[in-house]
């Protein structure tokens, strides 16, 4: 089977790097400050990059803790799970490195609220990989997720934002996890059976019907957002990209039985890339 393979598809080394989602973070902090008229300093948008690169890392290296090398794997899983000591020496590495740059280039009060999102991280490493708390997570895996990542993309521009367009930015925000809750919400779906083998924990595990109901969810996503934009034309580029992803996210579920499961998941982080067809105009 697919996930099986021992050489993995070019196209899948962003994802197994753990390189998909701090590039998708980066993306939409850019393209969200310069919705706002925000100008972020390059530490900025380098501690965030870095920020969510160690958060994936670490969560990847739980998961191939208890990995079953027998059964079938995701390849990212695998490979950390063949690289374990090299990678948590390359992690520690970088996190001193982030944590440096953070005290000398952020100031005080963004380093603090992103310091709470990282012990909202750490909360959530525990429940979901401590067996005996995972119960808790089981609804909650990808909400928790979606959020604290849509947190740490928008708290820069927020922070920087004038005070009276920060009420109709975090509706926007609430849009965006919204967004990235679909997207961990397919990709459980997809690798429903690879959760299944390893003794993972998400929701489309939990309820086998979800994949019947990403149409509705991705459909909603898309027309709510819009109509917001119609309403708030000074933010209407966020709309129109957080739309055009869901769409894609969508129209990827539409043709999942042709597609293999890499495919997929790689196809997925780049419909999540939408800004960068708006945020040159």
């Amino acid at each position: 089977m697919p996930w099986q393979d021992k050489q993995f598809p070019w196209f899948l080394w962003p994802s197994i790097l753990s390189l998909d989602a701090p590039s998708v973070a980066g993306v939409w902090q850019v393209f969200v400050a310069k919705a706002a008229g925000v100008q972020l300093v390059w530490a900025e948008v380098a501690i965030l990059f870095l920020g969510i690169w160690l958060a994936y890392v670490f969560d990847r290296l739980c998961d191939s803790w208890s990995l079953d090398p027998n059964a079938p794997a995701a390849p990212r899983h695998l490979f950390y799970y063949r690289h374990q000591k090299s990678i948590c020496l390359i992690w520690l590495l970088v996190a001193g490195a982030t944590a440096l740059l953070a005290i000398l280039f952020i100031e005080r009060v963004l380093l603090l609220y992103w310091f709470s999102l990282g012990v909202g991280a750490a909360g959530y490493f525990l429940i979901v990989h401590v067996k005996f708390l995972r119960k808790i997570a089981q609804l909650f895996k990808e909400a928790i997720s979606a959020s604290i990542f849509s947190m740490g993309v928008f708290l820069a521009p927020l922070l920087h934002s004038d005070q009276e367009i920060r009420g109709s930015l975090l509706f926007f925000g609430a849009f965006y996890i919204a967004l990235c809750w679909l997207n961990m919400l397919l990709i459980g779906v997809w690798e429903k059976e690879l959760d299944r083998a390893q003794d993972h924990i998400s929701l489309a595990k939990r309820f086998p019907n979800l994949a019947s109901a990403i149409w509705q969810c991705a459909l909603a996503l898309a027309l709510s957002v819009i109509v917001l934009s119609s309403l708030s034309l000074h933010f209407a580029k966020i709309g129109v990209a957080i739309a055009i992803s869901a769409l894609s996210l969508a129209g990827l579920h539409g043709i999942r039985s042709i597609l293999r499961i890499n495919t997929l998941r790689a196809l997925a982080d780049f419909a999540l890339l939408s800004p960068l067809l708006l945020i040159f105009n």
